[in-house]
C-alpha cells in the first residue's frame, strides 16, 4: 500500500543527530511520581485523554510524560494485539489499486482498535494519516502527522543512539523500525546486546552510521512481570 510519508525533514537531519549532546535520557521514577498526582500537569488520565482527542497543544514534555508513562498504563502491551495486527497487515500490504472503499473502512477500523494498545506506535498512526488524506480530511491529517512528529521527537530526544549507555530509549520493539524509518535508516539485520538493548545494523547511508542502539530494558520488564503474573495464577489453579 503507498505510505503517505511523515516528518521528512528528519531525514535531513540524520548527520548530524549523532553528533547531539543536548537528550535527556528518561527517569522512569520521576515520571511515574508526576503522571500519578492528581495536582500535576502531566496527570496521567488528563493527559491522555488529550492525547486521544487529538490535542495539538501538547508539547514535548507532555509527550515525554505520555509515552514514557504509557508502561504503566493497565493498558500497556509492547507488542500489541497480534490479532488485530493480522488483520491490520491483510488489508496495508495488499496494493493500493487492489483496496476497495470498504477495505479502507476497514484498515481504518482495526488500526484504529490496534492503536487503543499500542498508541505510540508510527506505522499504525501513518495509516491514519493515509485514510484521512484519502478522504480529504485535512484537520485530522494534520492532527495525526503531529502525533507521529511528537513521538518521533521524543524518541530522539532520550539519546543519540552511538551506544548501549546513549541508546534511544523505546517502549515497544516496533517502534524502533518506526524510528530508522523516519529518520531515513533502512535495517539490516538486529541483535540483542547484553540483556537490554537492541543494536540494529542499517545499510550504508550518507551520514556513515553502521548502526544504532536502543535501550529496551522496559519491555523486559513488562514481560518479567506478565510471566510472574502467569506463574502465579498457574499455581493457583
Amino acid at each position: 500500500m503507498k505510505k503517505i510519508e511523515l516528518i521528512l525533514t528528519f531525514t535531513l537531519i540524520c548527520g548530524s543527530l549523532f553528533s547531539q549532546s543536548d537528550f535527556t535520557q528518561p527517569n522512569y521514577e520521576e515520571i511515574r511520581k508526576e503522571i500519578s498526582r492528581p495536582d500535576s500537569r502531566f496527570y496521567y488520565p488528563e493527559l491522555y485523554s488529550k492525547y486521544v482527542e487529538n490535542d495539538t497543544t501538547l508539547d514535548r514534555e507532555d509527550y515525554v510524560h505520555l509515552y514514557f508513562g504509557f508502561i504503566y498504563n493497565s493498558k500497556y502491551e509492547p507488542y500489541g494485539n497480534a490479532d488485530l495486527k493480522k488483520k491490520v497487515d491483510y488489508y496495508a500490504k495488499r496494493p493500493e489499486k487492489q483496496l476497495t472503499t470498504n477495505d479502507i473502512d476497514s484498515l481504518f477500523k482495526y488500526t484504529k482498535l490496534m492503536l487503543e494498545t499500542n498508541p505510540f506506535n508510527i506505522r499504525d498512526l501513518n495509516k491514519l494519516i493515509y485514510y484521512y488524506h484519502k478522504n480529504g480530511d485535512t484537520d485530522n491529517e494534520n492532527k495525526y502527522l503531529y502525533k507521529a512528529k511528537m513521538i518521533i521527537e521524543t524518541i530522539l530526544a532520550s539519546g543519540d543512539g552511538k551506544t548501549k549507555s546513549t541508546a534511544f530509549h523505546v517502549i515497544s520493539p516496533g517502534h524502533e523500525y518506526d524510528i530508522l524509518g523516519a529518520i531515513g535508516f533502512e535495517p539490516i539485520t538486529q541483535k540483542l546486546v547484553g540483556q537490554y538493548y537492541d543494536y540494529i545494523k542499517v545499510r550504508r547511508n550518507k551520514a556513515k552510521i553502521k548502526g544504532i542502539y536502543f535501550n529496551i530494558t522496559k519491555v523486559f520488564e513488562s514481560q518479567i512481570t506478565y510471566n510472574k503474573h502467569i506463574t502465579v495464577a498457574n499455581n493457583g489453579l
